[in-house]
């Protein structure tokens, strides 16, 4: 298959964001399949090409690819974006674990934003 990849995910950032970012680094053009409804999502599960009936997913080479980390390294190997010799592969894994540390940063901030709402609107300050 020399189609593009197409990625299937839910209308917004999530898993999926650090695999648009690959393509986007390799150069190579998709076509994105957002959920705009519950029934979109349990449609392509009804299909059956959703492993483990959860996304993200990308159709890619005539294969229907799940699990973030499984597609990066597809991709990653596809588009020779590992490195060629063992320094290239240690940056590209460190910008590998850098969004995913940033990821996890994020939703902590959001989760703590939260929390610092309520303790400020129930304190005596």
């Amino acid at each position: 298959m020399s189609g593009k990849p197409k990625p299937h995910y839910f209308n917004g950032r999530g898993r999926m964001e650090t695999v648009r970012w690959l393509l986007a680094a390799a150069g190579v053009e998709f076509e994105e399949q957002l959920f705009e409804t519950r029934e979109e999502f349990e449609e392509l599960v009804q299909g059956g090409n959703l492993m483990y009936e959860q996304v993200p997913m990308v159709e890619i080479d005539g294969m229907h690819m799940v699990e973030t980390r499984a597609i990066l390294r597809y991709i990653a190997a596809k588009h020779n974006l590992y490195g060629r010799i063992l320094q290239e592969q240690a940056w590209s894994k460190q910008c590998f674990l850098c969004r995913r540390e940033l990821r996890f940063l994020g939703s902590l901030a959001a989760i703590c934003s939260g929390v610092l709402d309520r303790v400020t609107e129930n304190s005596f300050v």
